[in-house]
């Protein structure tokens, strides 16, 4: 790696199971520490969601389903050359997760 692999980027991408959205839901940015990257170093990301970024499991006209199967990716651009990188991407798959509708809370009388 160089000195100008200075971020690593983590994405959260979505895919519906039935009917509905494949996208990404959101990414975040997380300095690589050094001055140079180290295989040695650990690093932690969170990545915020929008709310209402995913249709939910409530009956749908366009028969979405509301359930979803998450992968994140991180990416570190290795910048070694102009003609060759050795880019190091990782990724994890899973939960699969239901959207829901917030309720309502009712008081009693």
């Amino acid at each position: 790696m160089s000195r100008q692999s200075n971020k690593w980027t983590a994405t959260a991408y979505v895919e519906s199971q039935g009917p509905g959205d494949e996208k990404v839901i959101a990414s975040t940015e997380v300095p690589v520490r050094g001055p140079e990257f180290a295989d040695e170093e650990s690093y932690e990301a969170t990545i915020a969601v929008p709310a209402d970024s995913l249709h939910s499991a409530q009956p749908d006209p366009n028969g979405e389903s509301g359930v979803y199967k998450i992968v994140v990716t991180v990416f570190l651009s290795s910048k070694i050359s102009s003609t060759r990188n050795y880019d190091v991407l990782g990724s994890i798959e899973g939960p699969i997760i239901k959207v829901e509708e917030p309720q309502t809370a009712t008081v009693p009388a």
